[in-house]
């Protein structure tokens, strides 16, 4: 098994597990999520590199993303009829995002919205996933393949912070648990009958156990 085909799919899946895409894109996070968050990664990933390297490794790597998919496919548990049906389904899928992102360049802001709109159901902020997605397309354009095939890489592209979440209370009393009151150990004592700290001297007689270590107060 080739290790660069391994290193590029494993950099585009650790792209499409982006937090905050999710957060915008669905707050489910089923496989059919991650899954279609992963071909827009890999369409764009087509469209900047189909120019630079011979269809013949770009074409063995496509063959290698799908094998990976059937995998988890059967994984998940289904059997062959479903998942031939289903890999069916996704090569289609694929070839429609790739036809689309292919003139990206050449589409204005609504139309690039419009393409989201056409595979992903996104209500509101849709200008964050078009940032995100027009901010991939610029990074792809300066580094090079070779980035992608040799390890893990920390991909830093985008500046997209994680919507703050609304705090459960269960989460601010873990906390503030340090934040407490505490009780002191107050006893009577025996002679005089004030009541003082324990182990502390009695203020009012001068006395440390039936010592006198102070003068009394009048």
């Amino acid at each position: 098994m080739n290790l660069e085909y391994i290193n590029i799919y494993n950099n585009l899946v650790n792209l499409s597990r982006n937090k905050t895409l999710f957060f915008y894109f669905t707050k489910k996070d089923t496989f059919s999520d991650r899954l279609l968050i992963f071909f827009f990664h890999l369409a764009f990933f087509f469209k900047h590199y189909k120019s630079k390297k011979d269809q013949k490794y770009l074409q063995d790597f496509y063959d290698y993303v799908f094998r990976q998919i059937e995998l988890d496919i059967r994984e998940i548990g289904y059997g062959d009829q479903s998942v031939n049906k289903k890999m069916k389904t996704y090569v289609n899928l694929l070839y429609s995002i790739i036809d689309k992102i292919d003139a990206w360049d050449k589409y204005n802001k609504d139309e690039k919205i419009n393409i989201f709109k056409l595979f992903i159901e996104i209500t509101e902020n849709n200008e964050k996933f078009l940032d995100y997605f027009d901010k991939y397309s610029v990074y792809l354009s300066k580094i090079t393949l070779n980035s992608f095939t040799k390890s893990v890489i920390d991909h830093k592209f985008w500046n997209m912070a994680v919507p703050k979440r609304k705090t459960t209370k269960s989460r601010s009393g873990k906390r503030r648990s340090h934040i407490k009151f505490s009780i002191k150990n107050i006893v009577e004592d025996k002679k005089s009958g004030e009541y003082r700290l324990s182990h502390h001297i009695d203020l009012k007689t001068g006395t440390y156990k039936g010592r006198q270590v102070l003068d009394p107060k009048e």
